[in-house]
């Protein structure tokens, strides 16, 4: 049950008299401002992309890290390059693990080490950059290929 979304269009205003309307938008087409009024405290960018399996930007304080352990989450991954702080996670109940990537794309050997973790790990479990808009994503698409959740769509919680 995931998918990554790219590209995603622009909403259509349709004026009033016009054709009636589609469906609703994916939640991921709305403008930045309204995506951030749904994050939950310190969490930027969150998206629920499979039951299991998290994504969005670094947590932000003890408030960030409280958020995750009320949604669930159990271990906390982190691919961006700075150093994560696993005092607080481990404070707030959740385990921390660091696979760093950069923005040329996911060597082999970090993918091994997503797809092992998903696996054997303890979910549900939330993948994180910086701001969670490129390399967490990025890394939370290969752990759902690993997992095989791989049907559905991405949208925020």
């Amino acid at each position: 049950m995931c998918a990554v979304m790219a590209g995603c269009g622009q909403r259509e205003v349709v004026q009033k008299g016009d054709a009636p309307a589609q469906a609703e938008a994916p939640v991921a087409s709305l403008p930045e401002e309204k995506q951030q009024a749904s994050d939950p405290e310190g969490l930027h960018n969150l998206m629920r992309v499979s039951d299991r399996i998290y994504s969005g930007s670094e947590p932000h304080g003890e408030e960030g890290f409280e958020s995750l352990h009320k949604l669930g989450v159990k271990t906390v991954v982190s691919v961006d390059g700075a150093k994560p702080n696993v005092e607080l996670a481990n404070k707030c109940g959740l385990h921390y693990v660091h696979i760093p990537i950069g923005y040329d794309g996911i060597p082999h050997t970090a993918g091994e080490m997503l797809a092992r973790l998903v696996k054997d790990g303890e979910g549900p479990f939330y993948i994180h950059c910086h701001h969670g808009k490129h390399r967490g994503p990025a890394a939370a698409a290969v752990a759902c290929i690993a997992s095989g959740e791989t049907e559905g769509k991405a949208a925020l919680h």
